[in-house]
């Protein structure tokens, strides 16, 4: 589905089209973009020509939008929408656009969510429309300030950190939004699995986390629950141990030029001690904590050292 779009500026207008991965667009990136956990965060200006990409098709996506300043019309069949600073406001993922007009000094926060995150919550989307958030309610206006204060941080954040703004942000979404994002069942697998991953997200740092503990958190039995991960090909436990290693590795990426301590990494992670993390993280990554601190170090100064070159990036 191809949406043509046009952009005003000083009087003038540009064309850009929405393709399936790529938009043509007046509106050009101010950053570089960055996650927050399953979602995708850019910054938006209506300046110069440039081309946008986004890293799923778009009809896995669905788009929220905030309109930082100026404003922006949308006209479909059923006519046009002019929309604000402050706007907050939901596109799906085939939007029915037939234009879309960007003012001058029109900035935005756009919010790619894929449509799985939507299903794992238990949020019914076949029949989502475009969904403008009522600016007057005080509600919708305090997730509007927070999108703006995630925008303001650019990703400057930790992993752990903006995968736990993705959570909550979808979280109030289903608040802020109402029926077209309408909650099903609590039993439903995905919502079950995606509150067992939230709770493992919060403990981490627990040396005690088990997957009797997990599962007792969503209301199954531990049975239940290995059943429900196994099913994605992992085990609970499996899953909690690569969570862990994944923020030890975020954290020495952060902290490499200061004297960080591979230990208090270990333990705020979860690990009961520093010869156990630095086994398992070399499993994982093919280095130990130490030479990995090593490789972040050499990577930010520039220098160079064998073991570089046996690992893709920091």
């Amino acid at each position: 589905m191809l949406l043509g779009v046009e952009v005003t500026r000083g009087g003038c207008w540009y064309d850009m089209n929405f393709a399936r991965q790529e938009i043509r667009t007046e509106a050009v990136l101010r950053t570089g973009g960055w996650s927050l956990g399953d979602l995708h965060v850019n910054t938006l200006d209506a300046v110069d020509l440039s081309d946008c990409h986004l890293s799923s098709l778009a009809g896995q996506l669905l788009r929220l939008f905030f309109v930082r300043s100026g404003s922006v019309t949308l006209t479909s069949m059923a006519g046009s929408q002019r929309l604000d600073a402050g706007t907050l406001f939901v596109a799906p993922p085939q939007a029915g656009w037939k234009r879309q007009n960007f003012y001058d000094q029109t900035k935005l926060v756009l919010i790619s969510i894929p449509r799985r995150a939507m299903h794992e919550r238990g949020f019914h989307i076949k029949s989502f429309e475009l969904v403008a958030a009522n600016t007057s309610n005080p509600d919708a206006r305090a997730v509007g300030q927070l999108i703006l204060s995630i925008a303001e941080q650019s990703g400057c954040t930790s992993l752990a950190l903006r995968a736990r703004q993705g959570r909550h942000l979808l979280d109030l979404l289903g608040m802020v939004l109402g029926n077209p994002l309408a909650v099903v069942s609590a039993r439903n697998r995905e919502v079950t699995l995606s509150r067992a991953k939230d709770y493992v997200a919060q403990h981490l740092e627990d040396q005690e986390l088990n997957a009797t503990r997990i599962a007792t958190s969503v209301g199954i039995s531990p049975g239940h629950l290995n059943r429900l991960f196994k099913a994605s090909a992992m085990s609970v436990m499996r899953y909690v141990w690569a969570c862990r290693l994944d923020r030890a590795a975020d954290l020495l990426r952060r902290h490499g030029e200061s004297n960080v301590s591979i230990g208090d990494v270990a333990y705020s992670c979860g690990f009961a001690s520093h010869a156990h993390f630095s086994r398992v993280f070399k499993e994982r990554f093919g280095f130990s904590p130490r030479d990995y601190l090593l490789r972040v170090r050499a990577h930010k100064s520039g220098a160079h050292f064998d073991v570089a070159a046996r690992m893709e990036g920091v």
